[in-house]
């Protein structure tokens, strides 16, 4: 397809592996360099693309794919990234709309599947992933990808079904870790121990550094790990934080940062605050608190999430760290405020969260967060099926009293919901004493 372009192969590698390892000042210099020289070359154009959606400028993406469109109509891969760009604006459905496109035109072209496939999930319409995979696969008969998603996509209702389609990936691929990880948790939902724990423990033996492994093989043991793996939870959101408000909040009805923006307006009416919020994912208690009277300081460890919450232009600082790493590097009396939404789920023990929260407190600060609440037989801390933790609210009381934080609220509430159903938790507000 590029045969007269070919002698611009080594120096496109070059340049694709610089934009991977995130040196995109001498990518883009690079780039430009060779666009004089080679500027009917559409791959220029196209790892153009790739260079704006590294550098989060999906507008800049998007008139490079037109570009190289124009010179090769018939390459599908400039299509895609636009949807891509249009996945990281927000226009779902114009997203949506191009990848099946893509996959009438091009049905072998898997990644446009891939990416239409999560777009109908995280919105909530599983029933047109499912088609849309079933059509893939018929499309694609012996492609182990396409088997992976449509397993991922049916694996609650259909877990037969499921099991079926991941022992045939596995036979085409019986490296697959995530396939091994994903058929174990089937297995042990039906109850059959034996067989989850030998796939956990193959995917161990291939990728014993793995956190994704390891923590899953953990699972499998029945062992509780302490809290879910950063990578794990990065990676949940790497393909999310476009789309994310419009899930949360639309389909889950997500209302914490709106609830805790009203706590503090009522207990800060002023807002003379200095402000941490921990987790803040796309910002969305920045959107509902608005501008503050101090330093509004966000963290979170998705680069992603990030990125959305920048564009908030209400935070003064961010930081891609993760919460427990962000609260050991504070200094002690710096906060008037620490806010954690929605995001212990990620935690199992919380002692040396409140501890170091307490601490970063300033005298008569508050610390606000949320769980999920736990049920009597889950115990103070228990890791769901979902890999998300659940809290009792004892265990959460004897934490705040014995760092000398005082409980002054504790209040019922459904925190998102999720398959229709509520997922009940509360919200804490923790005051620190006057008193240094």
């Amino acid at each position: 397809m590029f045969e007269q372009f070919r002698a611009n192969e080594p120096e496109l590698s070059r340049i694709q592996s610089l934009i991977a390892s995130r040196d995109l000042k001498t990518a883009a210099v690079a780039l430009n360099a060779l666009q004089k020289t080679s500027p009917n070359d559409p791959r220029v154009y196209s790892i153009g693309a790739d260079l704006a959606l590294a550098a989060n400028n999906p507008t800049a993406a998007i008139d490079a794919v037109s570009r190289a469109s124009a010179l090769n109509t018939s390459w599908v891969h400039p299509r895609f990234q636009r949807a891509q760009a249009l996945t990281v604006q927000g226009k779902l459905q114009e997203a949506l709309d191009e990848c099946r496109q893509i996959a009438q035109a091009a049905p072998r072209y898997l990644p446009a599947v891939e990416l239409a496939a999560t777009l109908y999930r995280r919105l909530g319409d599983g029933a047109a992933a499912e088609g849309l995979l079933r059509a893939a696969q018929k499309a694609n008969p012996t492609e182990p990808g396409v088997d992976f998603l449509l397993a991922q996509t049916i694996s609650a209702t259909a877990p037969d079904e499921a099991i079926a389609l991941l022992e045939k990936v596995l036979a085409a691929q019986p490296a697959n870790t995530s396939a091994m990880i994903q058929l174990a948790e089937l297995h042990t939902a039906r109850g059959d121990s034996k067989r989850a724990l030998k796939l956990a423990a193959d995917a161990l033996a291939i990728a014993p550094n793995d956190e994704y492994v390891v923590y899953h093989s953990a699972r499998a043991r029945g062992e509780q790990p302490d809290r879910i793996p950063a990578s794990i939870v990065r990676a949940l959101y790497a393909d999310y934080a476009a789309f994310f408000d419009r899930q949360v909040l639309k389909i889950l009805q997500y209302r914490l940062p709106e609830l805790f923006a009203t706590k503090i307006r009522d207990r800060f009416p002023g807002l003379n605050i200095n402000l941490l919020d921990l987790g803040c994912g796309t910002g969305l208690l920045g959107a509902a608190l608005g501008r503050i009277n101090g330093y509004f300081v966000g963290v979170d460890v998705s680069k992603e999430m990030v990125e959305q919450a920048e564009r908030r232009d209400v935070y003064h600082r961010l930081h891609l760290v993760d919460l427990g790493e962000a609260l050991a590097a504070t200094d002690a009396n710096e906060y008037e405020v620490i806010v954690a939404t929605d995001v212990l789920i990620y935690v199992g023990k919380l002692e040396q969260f409140i501890a170091d929260a307490a601490r970063v407190l300033r005298p008569s600060g508050a610390l606000y967060f949320s769980c999920e609440a736990a049920t009597e037989d889950e115990g103070d801390v228990f890791l769901r099926s979902t890999h998300r933790f659940a809290h009792s609210k004892h265990y959460v009381q004897r934490l705040c009293e014995s760092n000398g934080l005082k409980l002054a609220e504790i209040e019922d509430v459904v925190v998102r919901q999720e398959g229709g159903q509520p997922i009940h938790g509360f919200m804490v507000c923790a005051l620190k004493s006057q008193a240094i």
